[in-house]
């Protein structure tokens, strides 16, 4: 463009080369600003001796602006005066540069946006660790978290938000611990080693997981006619879990355990007691790590492939506990 002088400057130290990576180019996405400022501070901060003056760091700003953000260059270059001839023109300081495009293209609402954001933001299949990241994030564009502090004045409402963002399962697990975590940091880190804990064990027994065994075959007493119950295929328990159906039979309204259906043999009447009272109850038994780890391989090993089709769905859902394991201390 005629009439535009920038200066030079000595490279020679790096032959001209910045240092670092380059700055994301800006079109004009409000929600980007931020990001794009923050990226351009840190490639002028490495490469001081490259861009030393305003007009060149204006420039080199300039250099990463498009669309929307392009054309407000232009715009702003043509406002700018023409110089005394022999002069250069003169185009102002950074910091005025910076104000006006930010004057421009600031996101409005954006702690209002943000805090909806966060809002809504659900831990689903992700990690705790990749979820607490973006929570952070929008934490601090919402104006609750500040930079090197983690409860600033705002730790009962960020937990609450937490809360509401992890799974339930995860959330249950947090609160039974003893002692509770109290701070937003601490709910953070926990919660990150539970999950992993919890992901850990999942994939554990993904290992266990007990070899085929041969289908389950019935005569039925009106016909001499055999009922073959086979293992599922991907296709077929994908359609049992969306139309809700069971594993055994393929019929709705009851779970495989519950099934009566063919290839399963009869249900046995409850024995009638005189007095059932009576009957003496078998203790809970007691196990120590060693022990439980056995006996939950033990179970898995042993169980009906489609009662583990089952098991490792209810696992994948992360089904809360139930009410009478849940009001017992646990050892984390």
């Amino acid at each position: 463009m005629e009439g535009i002088s920038i200066g030079k400057t000595t490279t020679e130290d790096r032959n001209g080369k910045d240092l670092g990576n380059k700055p994301p180019t800006f079109g004009g996405e409000r929600s980007e600003l931020n990001n794009f400022l923050h990226r351009l501070a840190i490639s002028l901060a490495l490469n001081p001796t490259n861009y030393a003056t305003h007009a060149q760091k204006i420039f080199f700003t300039i250099s990463y602006l498009t669309d929307e953000a392009g054309l407000w260059a232009d715009a702003w270059m043509k406002s700018i005066p023409e110089s005394e001839e022999g002069q250069e023109k003169d185009w102002g300081t950074f910091k005025d540069f910076i104000a006006e495009l930010q004057e421009t293209f600031q996101p409005t609402n954006e702690e209002n946006n943000a805090m909806i954001r966060l809002d809504k933001l659900r831990q689903e299949d992700r990690h705790a660790s990749e979820i607490l990241t973006k929570f952070k994030l929008e934490a601090r564009k919402a104006g609750l978290l500040r930079s090197g502090a983690m409860d600033d004045g705002n730790a009962k409402q960020l937990i609450q938000k937490l809360k509401k963002t992890l799974k339930p399962g995860l959330v249950e697990k947090l609160i039974m611990l003893n002692p509770q975590p109290t701070t937003f940091e601490d709910w953070c880190k926990k919660a990150i080693t539970l999950d992993d804990i919890w992901y850990e064990a999942r994939e554990t027994m993904k290992g266990l997981r007990p070899p085929p065994k041969n289908p389950v075959t019935k005569s039925r007493s009106v016909s001499t006619a055999v009922t073959t119950i086979g293992k599922l295929t991907k296709e077929e328990r994908d359609r049992c879990i969306k139309e809700n159906l069971c594993f055994r039979c393929r019929s709705p309204k009851h779970m495989a355990k519950d099934c009566d259906g063919p290839g399963r043999p009869p249900k046995e009447a409850p024995r009638a007691t005189s007095n059932p009272r009576q009957q003496p109850k078998k203790p809970t038994p007691r196990y120590d790590a060693k022990q439980t780890y056995s006996h939950i391989r033990s179970i898995i090993y042993n169980m009906d492939p489609e009662f583990y089709e089952e098991f490792s769905q209810l696992m994948d859902e992360n089904q809360p506990l139930p009410e009478e394991v849940a009001s017992r201390s646990t050892p984390f």
